[in-house]
């Protein structure tokens, strides 16, 4: 696995991950604990730095959980959680990533 994601390359917006949060919970299910527990440190982070931005508006935090989910699916964030890479600026990334990964977000409300 840890190859595997080593060589993983994405053109374009390394942000979006699409809506695939049967992808995101299979994949979750086959990590080893280490990892889960690399994961969780992450999610945390994207919990609080999403709701300490300008980007904790009903439309966004309503969606949070399933962000968050889909959270694994960012390639940065897939690396630090199967030990490809150290760290990962998920608090750095988070209102970004909960902003371009929302469906039900609306700009004008954030701004």
């Amino acid at each position: 696995m840890r190859r595997l994601v080593a060589t993983v390359s994405v053109n374009g917006d390394r942000l979006y991950v699409a809506d695939d949060v049967t992808a995101a919970k299979a994949l979750f299910a086959l990590l080893p604990q280490d990892c889960r527990a690399r994961f969780d440190v992450a999610r945390s982070l994207f919990f609080a730095s999403v709701a300490n931005s300008a980007m904790a508006v009903p439309s966004v935090m309503e969606s949070v959980g399933t962000l968050s989910d889909l959270l694994l699916l960012q390639r940065d964030v897939l690396r630090c959680v199967v030990g490809v890479d150290a760290t990962c600026d998920v608090a750095g990334i988070a209102p970004a990533f909960a902003l371009v990964n929302c469906n039900n977000s609306y700009l004008e409300e954030a701004a």
